[in-house]
C-alpha cells in the first residue's frame, strides 16, 4: 500500500469517525445526543459525572483520573478575568442559586422565581414543560432550592423537621416549584431539612415520585452540602446507606467535597451487586447531559473574554441599586453602604415576620397571638441625602 493510499484511507477513517459521533453534532436533536454518547460512556465515567467535588482537593490527575466535576471557587477579591480564568480552567457547567428563602410568603416567593429566565434566558414558546433550557453562552444554569418544605421546620430550627399535611405542602411550599419548572429551570437542589420525619435526601416519593414523575422535572436533582452524610446520625456513621439511600430517592449529582474516593468505590459497589440498578445511574446522568448540552458545553467549553466588561460593569451596578430589595441585607455591601449613608434613596418592605424571641415562633400574619417585633410588610423610604 502506497503512502498516498494510507493517508486516504486515514481520512476517510478520521471523517467516518467523527461522523458516528453524534452527540458532537449541535444538529442533531437533544436526545440523540444524549444516548450517543451514553453508549461509549463505562460505569466509571458516569459515577464521575455524578460527583461535584471542591476545587482544592481537584488536581488535574484526580479530575482526569475519575471523571469528575468540580465546585470551583474563585479566588477573594477577583477580577472578571479572574472568574473567566476560573471557568476556563475547570470547563464546567456554571450553577447558580438563589439564598434560603425570599420571603415567608409563598406568592412573594413564586414572583421571584422571574429570575430563572434573567439567568437562563426566555423559555421558547413550544417548549415543553419540564425540561431545562438555557438561551445560549452568555445565559447560565439556575438552581431552585430547598426542596422540599426548608423555610417550615419546627421553630425554624435549621435543618430541622417540617409537619405538614399535603393541603399545607402543596399550596404553601410547591407552588414557587411548579412555577420554576415551568420556566425550564435546570437544576434543583434538596434540603437538609425532613418532611414529616423522613429526611429529603432520602425522600424518595417526594424526589422521583413526586418532582420528576408527577411534576415532569427533567434537569437533575443535586444534593446540599455533604447532605447525604446528614442521613445518619452522627453523619457519616453508615456511609453505604446513605449513598444507597440518596441516589434510590432521584438526587443526580452528589456534592461530596472531599471524600469522593469512598462515593466512588460505594457505589461502584451497590450497582455490581445490583442494590442500586443501572437504569437509575442512567436516568441520573441523562439528566445531568441534557443540562451540559442544553448549555451549549460541548460547542463552547470556555469562558467568552469579550463579556467580562460587562461583569460588575457601572451599568449593572446602576441597575441593583435601583432595584435592591432588602430581604438579605449584607449580601451586597456596597449597595447596603449606599443607602445607609444616603448616596441611594431606598424603599423596601419586609417579606417576612421579624418575632421578639424565638420563643414566639412559629408565627404566622393572622395567628390568634401575632405579635411581632416588627409585622410582615413593615417598612420605610428615604430620599438622597441631596434631597433632605
Amino acid at each position: 500500500m502506497d503512502t498516498t493510499t494510507a493517508m486516504g484511507m486515514n481520512k476517510m477513517s478520521t471523517f467516518s469517525e467523527a461522523e458516528c459521533l453524534k452527540y458532537k453534532d449541535p444538529k442533531q436533536p437533544l436526545n440523540v445526543r444524549i444516548e450517543d454518547l451514553m453508549q461509549r460512556m463505562t460505569l466509571e465515567e458516569e459515577i464521575g459525572q455524578m460527583i461535584q467535588l471542591e476545587r482544592n482537593v481537584a488536581s488535574p490527575d484526580v479530575m482526569k483520573q475519575y471523571f469528575i466535576v468540580v465546585e470551583e471557587v474563585s479566588k477573594p477579591n477577583a477580577s472578571a478575568a479572574d472568574w473567566m480564568e476560573m471557568v476556563n480552567n475547570i470547563q464546567k457547567a456554571i450553577g447558580l442559586s438563589g439564598y434560603e428563602s425570599y420571603s415567608e410568603d409563598h406568592t412573594i416567593v413564586q414572583s421571584m422565581t422571574e429570575i430563572i429566565p434573567g439567568l437562563q434566558g426566555d423559555l421558547p414558546a413550544d417548549s415543553k414543560r419540564g425540561i431545562p433550557f438555557v438561551a445560549g453562552k452568555e445565559k447560565v444554569a439556575a438552581c431552585a432550592k430547598h426542596f422540599v418544605g426548608d423555610g417550615g421546620t419546627t421553630r425554624g430550627i435549621d435543618q430541622s423537621n417540617t409537619v405538614d399535611d399535603a393541603k399545607e405542602q402543596f399550596s404553601i411550599h410547591i407552588p414557587a416549584y411548579y412555577d420554576s419548572i415551568s420556566k425550564g429551570v435546570a437544576t434543583i437542589m434538596i434540603s437538609f431539612s425532613s418532611w414529616n420525619g423522613t429526611k429529603m435526601h432520602a425522600n424518595r416519593d417526594l424526589i422521583t415520585g413526586f418532582l420528576k414523575d408527577i411534576l415532569k422535572f427533567e434537569g437533575f436533582v443535586i444534593s446540599d452540602y455533604e447532605g447525604i452524610d446528614m442521613l445518619t446520625s452522627p453523619p457519616r456513621q453508615n456511609y453505604t446507606y446513605s449513598v444507597q439511600a440518596g441516589v434510590l430517592a432521584g438526587i443526580d449529582m452528589f456534592m461530596i467535597p472531599d471524600k469522593f474516593l469512598e462515593f466512588i468505590n460505594n457505589l461502584t459497589s451497590l450497582v455490581k451487586s445490583n442494590v442500586i440498578p443501572m437504569t437509575r445511574i442512567d436516568d441520573a446522568i441523562r439528566r445531568i447531559l441534557s443540562v451540559k448540552f442544553v448549555m451549549g458545553l460541548f460547542e463552547d467549553p470556555l469562558a467568552d473574554p469579550s463579556l467580562a466588561k460587562h461583569l460588575g460593569s457601572q451599568e449593572h451596578r446602576e441597575l441593583a441599586r435601583e432595584t435592591m430589595l432588602w430581604w438579605l441585607p449584607g449580601s451586597e455591601g456596597q449597595g447596603v453602604a449606599d443607602v445607609l449613608f444616603g448616596d441611594y434613596g431606598f424603599s423596601g418592605k419586609l417579606a417576612r415576620n421579624w418575632f421578639k424571641s424565638v420563643d414566639q415562633l412559629p408565627m404566622n400574619v393572622g395567628d390568634a397571638h401575632y405579635d411581632p417585633l416588627f409585622p410582615f410588610g413593615f417598612g420605610l423610604t428615604t430620599q438622597p441625602k441631596h434631597y433632605a
